[in-house]
């Protein structure tokens, strides 16, 4: 299996809201780690505000962007 990651884009809204939705719903009903903080902080309501305020950094030494 190859995994690639992509950015966020219109093509992907769909999934990206049911994900956060699923993920939201766990994490508001089982006691865990509520990272990554950082696709959680804006509403997907606004998908373009969204999109536009999701945090990027670039790859270090090898390592995948966050």
């Amino acid at each position: 299996m190859q995994i690639k990651l992509i950015k966020g884009s219109y093509e992907y809204k769909e999934q990206i809201i049911e994900m956060l939705k699923e993920w939201k719903e766990y994490n508001d009903t089982h006691e865990v780690n509520r990272s990554p903080w950082a696709i959680f902080k804006n509403s997907y309501d606004d998908f373009d505000y969204y999109l536009s305020n999701l945090e990027t950094s670039e790859p270090k030494n090898g390592l995948v962007p966050e």
